[in-house]
């Protein structure tokens, strides 16, 4: 997988911010980095304390060094003593969040360009890009970068229709939480009841008033239960939807729990999708964005659009052939 001048690497991903799918991500990753790779990692991450407690659970303290991701010495020094950076897993390359998010992760290309280093772009969902400032910049990112791998085959098309002249660079790859490397972590059996019928996992989207109707309609008919993956989606959402819980940061194994004693996981949060599937639980996608459109398609599992203004009712379609 890589070049055998690479033992020490920095990585960066939207780590420390508390979203269970970013932290699985991370947790997946080192699990292959440190263990099947024996590399040693930098990872710039948004320092928080739950960080080092969620490496402690799953043994991954040794050969990996936490580095301020807002603080640019320890940027530029993760950087100068490492052998690469890897743009590691995620949704990093877009311009939907803000350009600002997107020019953080150009800045440190840029940089790692300056120092010379290798530049890994590593099982990412690619786009979109709807500015011309994001779409020139990002093909100077894909001219430094000497591998290019995407988790998506939306992301390689795009890829390949928009940048052809960098093709040769471009793979496909599974997500890190489902690489044969890591899988294992989150197939663990941690629960063996069946305690809900839907399971809800959201984060505010352009449908979300539709599917609130759906849980006030169904609640008495299933039981359901509704979480979160980020803390600020829960003080959103709780105005929206009653009785929302967020399992916490870090808490993966408790996320696990709560998916596996579901018979339905209907999820706008794409890490909520590949968990369910993981472990056999019956999936529906809510797509706001390419990748969980991508996902879906790849794996032949059922997704409606967040924008569909039927929603509501080709969902309750849905859960009945499923239910």
């Amino acid at each position: 997988m890589f070049d055998s001048d690479i033992k020490e690497v920095c990585i960066i991903g939207y780590y420390g911010f508390g979203n269970i799918g970013d932290d699985a991500i991370l947790i997946a990753a080192l699990e292959e980095y440190t263990k099947a790779y024996d590399m040693y990692v930098r990872i710039l991450v948004n320092k928080n304390d739950y960080v080092e407690r969620m490496l402690k659970e799953f043994h991954l303290n040794d050969n990996i060094v936490l580095y301020d991701r807002w603080n640019i010495g320890q940027i530029a020094e993760s950087i100068h003593y490492s052998d690469a950076l890897i743009f590691c897993g995620g949704g990093l390359f877009q311009d939907k969040t803000s350009l600002k998010s997107f020019m953080y992760y150009f800045f440190l290309a840029f940089l790692a360009h300056l120092k010379k280093k290798k530049i890994i772009i590593e099982r990412n969902s690619i786009g979109p890009l709807n500015t011309k400032v994001s779409r020139f910049l990002f093909s100077k990112v894909l001219n430094w970068a000497s591998t290019v791998s995407v988790r998506d085959t939306i992301s390689y098309n795009f890829l390949v229709q928009n940048y052809p002249e960098f093709s040769l660079k471009y793979r496909i790859k599974q997500d890190f939480v489902m690489s044969d490397i890591s899988s294992n972590i989150f197939k663990r059996s941690v629960s063996k009841e069946k305690n809900y019928d839907i399971l809800f996992i959201l984060r505010k989207s352009q449908g979300i008033e539709q599917i609130a109707d759906l849980i006030n309609q169904i609640k008495n008919e299933y039981s359901l239960r509704v979480i979160v993956f980020q803390e600020g989606d829960l003080f959103v959402l709780k105005d929206i939807i009653q009785n929302v819980d967020y399992p916490g940061p870090g808490k993966i194994y408790e996320t696990l729990e709560i998916i596996q004693s579901s018979r339905v996981v209907v999820s706008n949060r794409l890490h909520g999708l590949i968990m369910a599937f993981m472990n056999d639980i019956k999936t529906i996608g809510i797509s706001t964005d390419p990748k969980i459109e991508g996902f879906c398609k790849d794996y032949n599992l059922d997704y409606l659009c967040d924008n569909d203004y039927q929603l509501k009712d080709k969902l309750i379609s849905l859960l009945k052939v499923y239910l």
